[in-house]
């Protein structure tokens, strides 16, 4: 009877490790059918195509201008170059620690030329010459009246003042241009996630991009004392009703950078690629379209890790210069390309003139009044380095 029992029990096991194998081989075959369909899905962007927006737009906000452009430029076109782009500096000193860069996240510089620097972690400002000496720094880690707790944003004054946005301390800090803190006020209305635009008006009002579930919009506008007064801009859109991964993207690329000039303000979408403009007081003027083969739309990869989202090409950068809108586009490395930047010259009123295409992974954050361009180079396993290129008329 033992020996019966003890037959039973290996016959018993046997079976049961071969219905686990099987149970395993029919897992691994239904996760990676799962993960073609996923990569299938991911293939085709579910965010409304130029076509469906401008049919959205012209029904909801009627008298709107939609630019439609080609791959090409229009002085492209004409075989003219009436521009062209140079590089100019590179800050960095593997030797000099005020010259070397860590999560470089802003680049600009003031009406002097010197140049600005933003270090994620250290929470510093660095301040350089026109010619890339250094000066001085502003701030460092941490919420006190001197310090910043997350990614910034400034702009200069007439005055020689500073004000410096900290989207972690949620506070509109003002300072002097040499970095001495003066006062600084709450903002009213939270910024939600990491805000990317931060500009200001002649009437002494900020406006700051960010995605705020709470209103679904982008651009939302305060006063020189932090109170917010109202919120605009719509979001990216979707073909179909919204799935969990969808929200990720929407919360994620429903924002741009911005820009100003004297009757409005202009915003580039992070992905796909798609410039507004509005009035300072958020009505939708002009719509610009471009069209091209470099910006894949974003997906999402799932795995044992959890959800991952892919933005291969994105705009990092709109600005106003010589009269004409400078809007800069990406491609960090998520995707195999010719060229690691684009820097696409429009017209006010939303024609492609030329566009310059760069072999460097560029990430620019601003252009000065002279046409200077300041970003950052990020190589695999090299130093971090702040460049700038300079655009000149021919």
């Amino acid at each position: 009877m033992k020996l019966f029992n003890k037959k039973l029990i290996l016959q018993i096991l046997g079976i049961a490790s071969i219905l686990l194998v099987i149970i395993a081989i029919i897992l691994i075959i239904r996760n990676m059918e799962l993960k073609q369909d996923l990569k299938a899905k991911n293939n085709e962007s579910n965010i409304i195509d130029a076509d469906k927006i401008e049919n959205i737009v012209k029904e909801n906000s009627p008298g709107v201008v939609v630019i439609k452009n080609d791959e090409e430029g229009i002085w492209d076109k004409k075989g003219e170059t009436n521009l062209e782009l140079n590089h100019e500096l590179t800050i960095y000193d593997e030797n000099d620690e005020n010259k070397t860069f860590f999560q470089t996240v802003r680049a600009g510089s003031d009406d002097q030329g010197n140049i600005y620097i933003h270090e994620l972690m250290s929470g510093k400002i660095k301040k350089f010459s026109k010619k890339g000496d250094y000066l001085t720094t502003i701030g460092r880690k941490g919420s006190g009246p001197w310090e910043f707790l997350n990614n910034v944003g400034w702009i200069f004054s007439e005055r020689d003042s500073m004000f410096i946005l900290d989207g972690g301390s949620q506070r509109l800090n003002y300072f002097t241009n040499k970095g001495q803190y003066l006062k600084s006020f709450q903002l009213t209305r939270p910024i939600k996630v990491t805000f990317t635009g931060f500009v200001r008006n002649n009437e002494n009002y900020f406006y700051v991009s960010f995605y705020d579930a709470d209103n679904d919009k982008v651009i939302h506008k305060y006063d020189a004392s932090g109170k917010h007064i109202i919120s605009f801009g719509m979001p990216v859109q979707f073909k179909q009703p919204m799935k969990p991964e969808n929200y990720m993207i929407k919360s994620s690329v429903s924002h741009g950078r911005l820009a100003t000039v004297k009757d409005g303000i202009y915003y580039t979408q992070v992905n796909p690629y798609e410039i507004r403009k509005y009035s300072f007081s958020g009505k939708l003027k002009m719509i610009i379209f471009r069209k091209n083969s470099f910006m894949p739309p974003i997906k999402i990869e799932h795995d044992s890790g959890g959800d991952r989202l892919y933005v291969p090409v994105f705009s990092s950068m709109i600005g106003i210069w010589d009269e004409k809108v400078i809007n800069c586009v990406i491609n960090p490395g998520h995707i195999q390309s010719k060229f690691g930047c684009v820097v696409d010259v429009f017209s006010l009123n939303g024609n492609l003139l030329t566009s310059f295409y760069l072999k460097d992974r560029i990430r620019f954050y601003s252009i000065d009044q002279e046409g200077r361009l300041y970003g950052t180079i990020r190589k695999e396993e090299e130093p971090e380095k702040v460049v700038c290129y300079k655009l000149k008329n021919i």
